[in-house]
């Protein structure tokens, strides 16, 4: 997860969403949503707006959209400082993603 935490879990929740797939044919991958808070919220909005394709629907409550703007602690551990590593945090912020917003957004 070291530089690069937003690829590493959406391609997670993607395969661990095929695998259930694969062992309940009922479950109907046309329609999935997922929500969260905090993490979850960023990887809530995230995983709509970089893979439309396999979530359909979110609610993101208090969603970190730019990680230079959140706890130090936390994301310093994973992304490196910011001032060393500007593209690794450009890459995880989703807030160039906003304005292809799939449906409606709110």
């Amino acid at each position: 997860m070291y530089r690069g935490f937003s690829d590493v879990t959406l391609d997670d929740q993607v395969a661990a969403l095929h695998a259930l797939a694969a062992r309940h044919g009922d479950l109907d991958l046309g329609r999935v949503g997922v929500r969260g808070w905090s993490y979850g919220g960023y990887l809530s909005a995230m995983a709509v707006l970089r893979r439309p394709d396999v979530f359909h629907a979110a609610a993101a409550g208090a969603p970190p959209t730019d990680f230079r703007y959140y706890d130090t602690a936390y994301t310093e551990r994973y992304l490196g400082l910011p001032q060393d590593h500007p593209e690794v945090y450009e890459r995880d912020s989703l807030i160039a993603d906003a304005p292809a917003c799939p449906g409606r957004c709110c």
